[in-house]
């Protein structure tokens, strides 16, 4: 994808949606080769969870004294990415939880696939750096965004066996299960034009005789 579009699309693409920090100006940055602290990297996410709506990151959202007097930070928002293209990516995102059908139609789990036990529409990615030196997962539903970093300050090693699915994963599904309690899931909001969806066959990737899956798309313009 990144040698279709070109890597300075790709690079343009990251700040519209909030990279801040330098980019690897080569394919290498598909794969996270960038460095990017944990806020900003979160923050990237929650353009998709807003549905194409990009914000600054703010520390505070009001002060309030003794007396109750309160002073509040808004956050401004505008509007980065069509939204359809926001839901999509969400939607692709949303694998890593729900699983996906390979290209031999068997169904696998997605990296964090167990997190599907809270029975909460999420979105996410985990990701590991060389050596098991950085772990991390982004994940997010309707009305939050969450970034867990599992690291050691030196850049040392987590050790063999360390991943993003298995160390920042289980932080964040246990900071979910106290943030949902009991209440009733919340649904990502689907745009009402600009998506489609059909059925397709795992194998040839193309649209299913019978069997197959059903999988969203951007709709053709009219």
């Amino acid at each position: 994808v990144l040698d279709d579009r070109s890597i300075q699309n790709g690079i343009d693409f990251s700040r519209r949606i909030g990279a801040k920090t330098e980019l690897v100006p080569n394919y290498t940055m598909v794969m996270g080769s960038s460095e990017m602290p944990p806020i900003e990297l979160t923050n990237t996410y929650a353009t998709f969870a807003s549905g194409g709506n990009y914000a600054e990151p703010r520390f505070l959202n009001r002060v309030e004294s003794a007396l109750g007097d309160r002073q509040l930070y808004q956050t401004h928002s505008e509007p980065v990415l069509a939204q359809e293209i926001a839901s999509l990516t969400t939607s692709l995102l949303e694998s890593t939880i729900s699983g996906y059908i390979d290209r031999n139609g068997t169904f696998r789990g997605g990296t964090a696939y167990t997190m599907r036990q809270s029975g909460h529409p999420i979105a996410g990615k985990t990701g590991t750096t060389n050596d098991s030196r950085d772990a991390w997962f982004i994940g997010y539903l309707p009305d939050l965004v969450v970034g867990v970093w599992v690291g050691f300050s030196d850049n040392s090693s987590l050790g063999p066996g360390q991943y993003g699915g298995n160390t920042a994963g289980p932080i964040f599904q246990d900071f979910l299960t106290e943030y949902v309690g009991d209440r009733e899931p919340l649904q990502f909001e689907e745009p009402q034009t600009g998506i489609t969806s059909a059925t397709i066959d795992p194998i040839s990737g193309k649209l299913a005789r019978t069997g197959g899956f059903e999988e969203v798309f951007l709709a053709r313009p009219a």
